[in-house]
Parts: structure tokens; sequence; C-alpha cells
């Protein structure tokens, strides 16, 4: 195994990596205009760290379907993946806040929304 390619159709970490950062670019592009309108110039830093902190966890949270063989294994790994993914979520985002380096309003509403977007890309990785 590879982290190219795994064996599963579609399949590979890489390819996995790729369309998680897609995503994470696409998020950004599509928030800052509004952010920036809406928020001015210092809140685009929420939405960027925002994104940042989705993709690391959507990143760490495909690690455990990386060994996962067999339906069960696959089931099992998907669970742990998905509280591993919330978890990184929790405490990345909670960190960020209380250092108080992100304005809040922002950083929790791009939190929310680029959670959403990386969550159909953890879905479609753990079904592979």
């Amino acid at each position: 195994m590879t982290l190219a390619g795994d064996g599963r159709a579609g399949g590979g970490y890489l390819r996995f990596l790729t369309l998680a950062a897609a995503v994470t670019v696409a998020t950004a592009a599509l928030g800052y205009l509004p952010t920036r309108s809406l928020g001015g110039a210092g809140a685009v830093s929420g939405l960027l760290a925002a994104c940042a902190v989705s993709f690391v966890a959507s990143a760490m949270g495909g690690a455990p379907l990386l060994r996962a063989r067999g339906a069960e294994a696959r089931m099992r790994a998907a669970l742990v993946a998905t509280g591993l993914r919330l978890l990184v979520v929790a405490v990345g985002g909670a960190l960020l806040l209380l250092s108080g380096a992100v304005p809040r309003a922002p950083f929790v509403l791009w939190l929310g929304l680029s959670y959403v977007a990386q969550l159909a890309v953890d879905t479609w990785y753990a079904v592979q």
C-alpha cells in the first residue's frame, strides 16, 4: 500500500488530500468577498483560520481509513475517523478562540461551513 493509491476504486489518500485541499481553497475563495464586505479586512483571518482547521481535521480524520481492510474494519475506521475529525475541529477551534488570535464571529461561522464542506469529501473517501 502506498499513499498514492491503496487499491480501492477511486481511492488513495493523496487523492483524498488533494480533493480536501481543493474544497478548502474553494470555500475560502467563495467566502472571501462576503466576509470582507460584512466583517472588514480583519474578518478574513477568521475565514482562513477556520478553513485551515477544517482541512487539518479532514486530513487527520482520513488517516484511520488508510489501513482498514474489509467491510467491518472500514465501518469501524469510519466511525473512528468521524470522532477524530470532530475532536480536532473542537480542540483546534477552541484553542484559536481562546487565544484571541482570530475574530470570533467569522471564525465560528466559517468553521461550521467549512466543516460541512469537508464532510462531503470525507464521506466520499470513507465509502470508496
